[in-house]
């Protein structure tokens, strides 16, 4: 049976930040929380500048999602085993897992 080490899961991550439009496709762009406060404190007197310049600012609201792989633990050896195909993943003694850790042959069927 296959010991999880770590399972697989989808990671969500938001992204914000505040742009202010200069106009004619140039603006400045920060990176920011869902409040427009600034993540970076070195940028908080540069942003203090660009304020009263009186451009129009906004707030972008971007998303991302990234696989991270599950890891097995080896049947034959104990060393993880990242599963990073769906396909075929193979631990260095040999033996062969696919994407849902599931052992697909034992080693030492290839070496009778």
């Amino acid at each position: 049976m296959t010991t999880w080490i770590k399972r697989p899961e989808t990671i969500h991550t938001t992204h914000y930040n505040l742009v202010f439009d200069r106009g004619e496709g140039s603006s400045y762009s920060f990176d920011c929380d869902e409040f427009s406060a600034p993540l970076n404190s070195a940028e908080q007197s540069y942003l203090a500048e660009i304020r009263t310049e009186g451009l129009p600012e906004s707030i972008e609201r971007r998303e991302s999602f990234h696989h991270d792989y599950g890891i097995v633990a080896c049947m034959n050896c104990g060393q993880p085993v990242e599963m990073s195909s769906t396909w075929e993943n193979q631990c260095t003694c040999g033996e062969l897992y696919n994407g849902f850790g599931q052992n697909l042959a034992p080693c030492c069927l290839f070496y009778t």
